[in-house]
């Protein structure tokens, strides 16, 4: 979980993304593999970091 404020940081995760975790994390019981598929990708810098 640290590691989502670095690459917020870096600029890998977008402000959109990162409430599309956040919501996840509320209303979910974990991340949806979709969600996780969609992080693995920005972090590895296969995306665009706004989606």
């Amino acid at each position: 979980m640290e590691n989502i404020a670095v690459w917020i940081a870096e600029g890998k995760i977008s402000k959109d993304f990162l409430c599309e975790l956040i919501e996840s994390l509320i209303f979910e019981e974990d991340f949806s593999e979709e969600l996780k598929f969609k992080l693995a990708l920005a972090v590895m810098g296969d995306i665009d970091s706004n989606g």
